[in-house]
């Protein structure tokens, strides 16, 4: 039975997400990574969203024969070594940007009015800093970039759960050419 588009909710069922778009947007750019890598873990702050364990599957799937290593694990790891910059190094979470753990938190939420902003669709007060997370930074370099990029648009932030540093975000696989050490700030 197909459903009129005048039903309730009809305009969320043909939404797609920007962690959707990042899904599809990786499996188009899979064929690009070599059949045997090195998958690097970005080590982002707790809350950040990642990305890179549910890709290891989508690319398994695929056919890739995927190793999972952090940064320090690296040095161990068969080449090449490949980093997957996705949405992770382009949000920041509420606790982030406002220190504010929970509902008991020393510092007030109430002058964010979480109601307005997701019911009533205001903009949100808190931004994040613009450009890619810093400890991604050290990864994403336009001369790495393996295969195609493929930019997901972000239309609104998602609060309270991500905020968006950037309208479009790139998904790309970056491979990584030199050693630990020479990442410096990206060592947690």
């Amino acid at each position: 039975m197909a459903l009129p588009p005048l039903f309730p909710g009809w305009d969320t069922i043909g939404r797609l997400t920007p962690i959707q778009r990042e899904y599809v947007a990786v499996e188009s750019i899979a064929a690009a990574a070599p059949n045997e890598f090195t998958l690097v873990t970005v080590p982002t702050a707790e809350a950040a969203l990642s990305g890179t364990v549910r890709y290891a599957g989508l690319l398994r799937r695929m056919g890739k024969k995927v190793h999972l290593a952090s940064v320090r694990e690296l040095a161990t790891m068969p080449h090449p070594w490949l980093f997957l910059e996705t949405i992770e190094c382009w949000t920041y979470s509420f606790r982030e940007l406002t220190g504010v753990k929970d509902e008991f938190a020393e510092r007030h939420t109430y002058r964010f009015r979480w109601d307005h902003i997701i019911y009533g669709r205001q903009s949100s007060p808190l931004r994040p800093p613009p450009g890619a997370r810093p400890e991604c930074r050290a990864f994403v370099h336009e001369d790495t970039v393996i295969g195609p990029t493929v930019t997901v648009p972000i239309d609104e932030d998602d609060p309270p759960f991500l905020f968006y540093s950037a309208s479009n975000v790139p998904i790309r696989f970056h491979e990584l050419r030199v050693t630990a050490p020479e990442w410096g700030a990206a060592e947690p």
